[in-house]
């Protein structure tokens, strides 16, 4: 599995279908600032798959979707 980016704005996730397997795993984003600290979701891909999961993941969740039940878009963030 590759580290292929993370989702902000989330603290918890639930995908039930995919065009391929990933893995989603909490993680925290800090800076310099005390306390200054964001909770994010990383995302892991099978190698292969790289491709195919940086395009799922910025067309499906980069915008705003009825995947939120609020109609929020949660940014994702290639590294």
């Amino acid at each position: 599995m590759v580290l292929i980016g993370f989702l902000t704005r989330v603290r918890s996730f639930t995908w039930r279908e995919g065009p391929f397997q990933f893995h989603l795993f909490p993680g925290t984003l800090s800076s310099n600032l005390k306390t200054a600290m964001t909770p994010i979701m990383l995302v892991e891909v099978n190698r292969p798959k790289i491709e195919i999961g940086l395009h799922f993941f910025r067309t499906t969740l980069d915008d705003v979707h009825n995947i939120s039940s609020n109609g929020i878009a949660y940014p994702f963030f290639s590294l």
